[in-house]
């Protein structure tokens, strides 16, 4: 385990808040596909790329720590990222030290797996997590997360043929209330989740 299963990304700040209800959830993740996973699918592509150029990850992997703006948030990505790289064989010039769509996009290609598969494994596995994390905080059975998982495919097919289209320069993502409470996250009274 790289670790996902304990962190919220800021959803439990939202469900103590009562901002979020099991009935909401089928939209928030179709809203997350579109914003927040489309632009880390940018960013997994951008390192697919480049993952043999060692100062480009390192570039992508401070604009991705531009782009979250949560403390919490950018540790749990590069520490998700560092387990990931750990559990890859040694591969030679291997960074260390990367956000995890930018570990996932460079490891995928080191491993010769297919740019376009590695985008939707990333975006596929990001909403179960995003399910598993909500299956814990709401009342949301195993049954109706896989029936929102199996019903965001096609958007998660649509969101990786979209994140062709753009660059981590360009890529637009608005998401100031999950911004806002990723930062408010640490001062829960009680907490289920690391972020």
């Amino acid at each position: 385990s790289i670790g996902t299963l304990a962190h919220s990304w800021g959803l439990e700040t939202l469900v103590d808040d009562g901002a979020i209800a099991a009935e909401d959830v089928e939209a928030l993740v179709n809203g997350l596909i579109e914003e927040q996973l489309f632009l880390e699918a940018v960013f997994c592509r951008a390192a697919y790329q480049a993952a043999k150029d060692l100062c480009a990850l390192a570039r992508l992997n401070s604009l991705v720590s531009a782009r979250k703006t949560g403390r919490e948030t950018r540790e749990a990505s590069l520490a998700m990222g560092r387990r990931f790289i750990g559990l890859l064989p040694d591969i030679e010039g291997k960074a260390e030290d990367l956000h995890y769509s930018v570990a996932f996009g460079a490891a995928c290609s080191r491993l010769s797996i297919a740019e376009n598969s590695a985008a939707l494994a990333f975006l596929e596995q990001s909403c179960a997590a995003i399910l598993s994390c909500l299956v814990r905080l709401l009342p949301l059975g195993q049954a109706a997360a896989n029936s929102i998982l199996w019903g965001a495919k096609t958007r998660i097919v649509e969101t990786a043929q979209r994140s062709r289209e753009y660059s981590v320069e360009n890529v637009p993502c608005f998401t100031p209330a999950l911004d806002i409470a990723t930062m408010r996250h640490p001062l829960l009274e009680t907490r289920l989740f690391v972020s």
